[in-house]
């Protein structure tokens, strides 16, 4: 027998072991226990079939889908079930194979794959870098690139004036965004130290979506396989698939490290050196915790990759989502702009740029819509690492139909999915056009939401809660805040004629016409 023969049969062997292991400890008993849509097929379950899950997600907090090979899995809308889990975090953990997933894109030694109380401590020491002292400091960077962006479009307006041009503004706002995070986080380090960032740079663009994928069995059946049943230590053989999305995600993963070790050696250089020029993310942290500066600095070049992906893709996505919702409708468009004008003729050079941005209530109702419609991580996928007890603000109808259940016995393995999108489209929190763009829901002062209190901003799940809240909500809202005033104040948007948008729900939910994934083309004019 050959080596490589070898190996195939070894690995065989195992995988053979897992699914036989696995397949003893399928009978979870959720289905039992929460009701929930019939599955026709055991291979793949229900969990693709949004028609049948659609008419479970607004009947009650909490319902069973079928994964792929009799996989159960307990979908959770309902807010005390939802602070349960954030505030309980010791007792929930991110699936392996998700844990692996993130740490090819971002790196083994970022905060979100550590053990809960690790996260947490790697999390306080960044906690400064995001507070709203730090953040004004920020503001410049945004600014300068939002600039850029607003400049380019322009001169391409003034080129074919008086026509308007059309634009795919996807890629591009997500370029930009990339260059927003890297000068917030790195300063005066941002210019390109060489071809190898440049390279990291170009490969960022969607690469959360690239990592997981549109939506499809194939894409679940994988996850189902390599996730659950695989051996954890393997995981890594997956990057060696000959496939396309492989082979990009091998490429990020070596370019990220390269990455990752010259901005190490570059901090190295400077740590003794007083910082001058713009404020930035690095040198705030730099100043933080007790740690050692060896054990500092690995902690600090390991959470780049994180806060430049997250800072791209997420934020990314929803100043695109923002755009097409101000082109779909020019009368709220005008009235936004109208807003912005009007605060920027009346602004002194003592205000503070963020407590402006603040006081633009109808800019800032269009954020809270947009973040609730197109939250940036639609879910969130938890194992059980104990038996616990999820308790519910309203019963739901247990599985046989025949009694209404206040709580829900959670077995140690069982795996749970926190619907954030879901949730922030709840008739019976949001209204019964929950499902519809209404920026106006905040500005009749009925505070939508409030009462179940779920996340730090405008009682929207988007940004989770509890300890492991998203560390960078403040920044994603600035940066919207910073792009959209410079792009209205100079330029008009519209949908161009036949173009039909519609969300894909991946690991964030991206914008795709019928011609082309990631793709979100506008119409852009001159003011005046």
């Amino acid at each position: 027998m050959s080596s490589s023969q070898f190996v195939l049969a070894f690995v065989i062997s195992i995988l053979g072991l897992g699914l036989w292991k696995k397949f003893q400890q399928i009978d979870s008993n959720l289905s039992q226990l929460v009701r929930g849509p019939r599955s026709r097929s055991w291979i793949f379950g229900n969990i693709l079939d949004r028609r049948v899950l659609l008419e479970y997600e607004d009947d009650g907090g909490a319902y069973t889908i079928k994964g792929c090979l009799g996989e159960k899995r307990l979908m959770i809308t309902d807010p005390a079930a939802m602070k349960y889990i954030y505030q309980h975090f010791e007792q929930f953990e991110r699936p392996p194979f998700e844990k692996f997933g993130e740490s090819v894109v971002a790196g083994p030694e970022n905060y979100n794959i550590f053990t809960a109380r690790d996260s947490l401590r790697i999390k306080n020491l960044m906690n400064p870098a995001f507070k709203p002292a730090a953040l004004r400091g920020y503001v410049p960077h945004f600014r300068t690139v939002a600039e850029k962006l607003t400049q380019k479009w322009e001169d391409l307006c003034m080129h074919r004036y008086p026509e308007k041009i059309q634009i795919d503004i996807h890629k591009i706002i997500h370029e930009a965004t990339l260059e927003a995070a890297k000068r917030a986080v790195l300063g005066d380090r941002s210019a390109p130290i060489s071809d190898m960032e440049v390279a990291f740079s170009k490969n960022c663009y969607n690469i959360l979506s690239k990592l997981t994928g549109k939506p499809t069995k194939g894409a679940l059946m994988t996850e189902r396989i390599f996730g659950s049943i695989f051996p954890q230590f393997l995981l890594p053989v997956l990057l060696y698939i000959p496939s396309e999305r492989m082979r990009t995600l091998r490429r990020h993963n070596f370019l990220m490290r390269s990455f990752v070790n010259e901005i190490r050696a570059a901090i190295v250089k400077e740590w003794n050196v007083e910082e001058v020029g713009q404020e930035c993310i690095l040198d705030v942290m730099k100043h933080t915790g007790d740690e050692t500066q060896h054990d500092l600095l690995e902690i600090l070049t390991w959470q780049v990759p994180i806060l430049l992906v997250a800072g791209q893709d997420t934020v990314g996505n929803s100043i695109t989502w923002a755009l097409y919702e101000f082109a779909k409708n020019p009368e709220w468009q005008e009235q936004v702009r109208n807003e912005i004008i009007q605060a920027q003729a009346g602004k002194s050079g003592e205000d503070s740029e963020p407590a402006l941005l603040d006081q633009l209530q109808y800019l800032n109702a269009h954020i809270k819509e947009v973040l609730r419609l197109y939250p940036g991580a639609p879910t969130i996928d938890r194992i059980a690492l104990e038996d616990v007890v999820l308790p519910l603000a309203s019963p739901v109808q247990s599985g046989d139909g025949t009694k209404s259940i206040s709580q829900i016995p959670i077995k140690r393995g069982d795996r749970i999915m926190v619907d954030l999108a879901a949730y922030n489209r709840r008739h019976s929190i949001w209204g019964d056009d929950a499902d519809t763009f209404k920026p106006s829901r905040w500005l009749d002062g009925s505070d939508p939401g409030k009462s179940t209190g779920i996340g730090p901003y405008a009682n929207l799940a988007t940004f989770s809660g509890g300890p492991r809240i998203c560390i960078g909500w403040r920044f994603a809202i600035l940066q919207m805040q910073v792009f959209l005033t410079g792009c209205l104040s100079k330029l008009q948007l519209r949908i161009p004629t036949g173009v039909e948008v519609h969300p894909v729900k991946s690991f964030t939910i991206y914008p795709a016409t019928q011609e082309k994934e990631e793709s979100l083309p506008l119409e852009i004019a001159l003011l005046n």
